[in-house]
């Protein structure tokens, strides 16, 4: 699907779809269990449905409706136990540890660039405490239940690794430790990772980096619990109203604790003054970052960015050729992009690269564009937010359906 966007200001009021950080988390907890829980929420995702078809697999019941997901906890299944996680780094990296602590035997497949980003490290961390596989990639096979212990992992690759341990652990006999061998990046998603657990009874110590973890603690259903908004999705419209536009954003909870929630924050510091933006904290958000920083007549430099190159797609290569391809100008080095801007876009076509981060930020750019912007690829954006369109029209923008053959 390609979409002209023809440059306009919406306003009006958005609420923001449920955070698919928290509903991942929340759903995979409920899973795990002693009695059903319903999650009540605003809005669904592709990534989550990943999620719902892979617990379902692992033996979960889970009903789908409207504003709510009802989840009966998994039973475990006699067949053979095959996960498609679609294209959801989450559900791949959170479910690897969960299902090895269920089954002896499992299979892991994906699509997109899944098969691309990077699981070595807690491969290895799991290989150490019982588990082998036939591939630090997808798809896999895995076999060996995994046992409690000593696990010792990366946290500068992706906070993904921990909280898929964080979220096994408690179904195991043994007490476990994990211990981080690297500063932890993006800190935020863990802490959504804890929050969680706790609300579904399962306590984790954390002293100077190392995680405590009992034995047979499992999981307790709260009965019912909701899923706060998405920070990451808000900031796309955060950013429109950087551009110009008037949402007035509704949904998201001030006592939140994700880490997205700074974008706000940081897109103050833009100023005419040349500023440098430490980007590790809000790696998902610098597509429409780098946006942001094309209305400043001046120069932004975005640094330690290196693991967006294992996203949807190579958001460093794809962020900066989105910003040139409206007429921008921006370099991209390893870990950072550098944007001169100079308050104003000119407009045009756009490759998505498959993801859905810059579909929606070439969007929101056309904000500042003097033509239309014709997106490539937009259908990428129901990954994770399938109504974004609709909600822009509906607040009067306009983005319809083109065919380019013509």
């Amino acid at each position: 699907m390609n979409l002209k966007i023809i440059p306009k200001k919406p306003s009006g009021t958005v609420e923001v779809i449920s955070s698919k950080s928290a509903v991942h988390r929340l759903l995979i907890a409920a899973a795990l269990a002693d009695r059903a829980t319903k999650i009540s929420l605003h809005g669904l995702c592709d990534d989550i449905l990943a999620t719902v078809d892979c617990l379902r697999e692992l033996g979960a019941e889970i009903a789908v409706e409207k504003d709510s997901l009802t989840v009966i906890p998994v039973r475990i299944r006699k067949e053979a136990v095959r996960l498609n996680c679609r294209e959801s780094g989450s559900t791949l990296r959170f479910l690897l540890p969960v299902a090895a602590a269920l089954y002896d035997s499992f299979e892991m497949s994906g699509t997109g660039r899944l098969p691309e980003r990077p699981n070595g490290p807690l491969i290895a961390a799991m290989r150490e405490n019982g588990v082998s596989f036939s591939s630090e990639s997808v798809p896999l096979a895995a076999s060996g239940k995994l046992s409690g212990g000593k696990f010792r992992v990366r946290g500068d690759i992706s906070s993904q690794f921990l909280t898929g341990l964080l979220l096994a652990l408690p179904l195991l006999s043994e007490g476990s430790t994990i211990e981080l061998t690297t500063p932890l990046e993006s800190a935020g998603y863990v802490d959504m990772t804890l929050a969680a657990m706790k609300t579904f009874g399962a306590e984790v110590e954390c002293i100077d980096h190392i995680y405590r973890i009992s034995g047979k603690s499992g999981y307790r259903s709260p009965g019912s619990v909701s899923a706060e908004g998405d920070e990451s999705a808000a900031a796309f419209f955060y950013a429109a109203n950087y551009l110009g536009a008037g949402f007035d954003i509704r949904g998201l909870s001030s006592a939140t604790l994700q880490g997205d929630r700074k974008f706000r924050e940081i897109i103050k510091t833009l100023t005419s003054d040349a500023a440098v933006i430490d980007g590790s904290e809000i790696p998902d958000l610098i597509p429409p970052l780098a946006v942001c920083s094309c209305a400043v007549k001046g120069t932004v430099r975005i640094e330690k960015i290196g693991r967006l190159r294992y996203k949807e797609s190579d958001r460093i290569k794809s962020t900066c050729a989105m910003i040139r391809s409206l007429g921008g100008k921006c370099e991209a080095g390893d870990d950072f992009l550098v944007i001169n801007g100079t308050g104003v876009l000119r407009g045009g076509t756009v490759d998505s690269f498959g993801d859905h981060r810059i579909v929606m930020s070439a969007a929101v750019a056309s904000c500042i564009c003097g033509e239309p912007v014709l997106i490539l690829g937009a259908e990428a954006v129901s990954k994770s937010y399938p109504e974004f369109f609709e909600i822009w029209n509906e607040r009067g923008g306009e983005a319809h359906v083109v065919d380019i053959r013509k």
